[in-house]
């Protein structure tokens, strides 16, 4: 009897093997709390289950004017802490186009890549809490990111000029499953959106004990990035927060740049969303 089958869905499979692989290799899973960030913008982070999800019972004990909570999707996250900061329900291709992808990419990610994802105006909700105006990074030939050379060729590929819009934030994205062309599992998940970082600095990688967090961290010094139209280094932290529930993934990303003039609340505060994160269990 011939069975179809599917090229690319096998060839992740092969990849997320040699990515779990790697994970024991680097220590990366049965870590209870780790590190995000570098130099002196850092921050711990519990990813046990029991410190990354809400029972329904405390769920409705929460203070809605310091949480924002979604019962029907099933997530809590702090509201803002000050009056900087600005809270709005967006899309997840102003998302994408914020930060400089290419119509192609966004396309491919949206409805030919990995997820393939049903109508993803419906079926992918998107929450932002961010700071200020948006702010320039544009990588350079010479650009060294973590002490290493970029690879211009794949910034070029995967954004407009080189460019990438970046704002102080924490974006939060749920995926509906049952819309995904593809099932898939939360390892699955994680390694097809993690492809979007591809070339952009190191990936430190971090799987909770029970399996049920996973953390990319891609912070890193950036020298000779040109930032807001200046030539220079600058520290830029990116975390990629990834959980689940029974309908919905969830990802969540810290973007934060350190700047001369920029205050050091401005990155506790991004701390403090982050970590403030909860799935609701069920």
């Amino acid at each position: 009897m011939w069975i179809a089958v599917n090229w690319p869905f096998v060839a992740m499979g092969v990849v997320i093997v040699a990515l779990i692989g790697y994970l024991f290799k680097t220590r990366a899973i049965n870590k209870a709390e780790v590190e995000v960030g570098v130099a002196a913008f850092t921050a711990k982070l519990k990813l046990q289950s029991k410190e990354r999800q809400i029972s329904e019972r405390n769920f409705s004990l929460i203070n809605v004017d310091e949480f924002y909570t979604d019962s029907g999707i099933g997530f809590v996250i702090r509201k803002p802490l000050s009056g900087e900061w600005v809270l709005e329900e967006i899309t997840l291709v102003d998302i994408y186009k914020e930060k400089g992808f290419t119509e192609e990419l966004i396309e491919k990610m949206l409805e030919g890549g990995s997820l393939r994802i049903e109508d993803p105006k419906e079926n992918v909700h998107a929450l932002m809490i961010r700071r200020g105006s948006a702010q320039s990074i544009r990588y350079t030939e010479e650009t060294v990111i973590d002490g290493e050379p970029v690879n211009f060729e794949i910034i070029k590929a995967l954004t407009l000029c080189a460019e990438e819009i970046v704002y102080d934030r924490v974006a939060l994205s749920a995926f509906n499953k049952e819309a995904l062309k593809i099932r898939m599992s939360l390892l699955e998940f994680f390694f097809a959106e993690s492809q979007t970082l591809v070339g952009l600095g190191p990936k430190r990688l971090h799987v909770n004990p029970e399996n049920t967090v996973f953390l990319l961290d891609c912070s890193a010094l950036f020298e000779r990035v040109i930032y807001n139209g200046e030539l220079g280094n600058h520290i830029i932290n990116n975390a990629m927060l990834f959980q689940e529930n029974n309908r919905y993934f969830f990802e969540v990303v810290l973007s934060y740049v350190q700047s001369a003039d920029k205050p050091t609340t401005v990155w506790e505060e991004l701390r403090d969303y982050l970590a403030s994160f909860r799935v609701l269990a069920r």
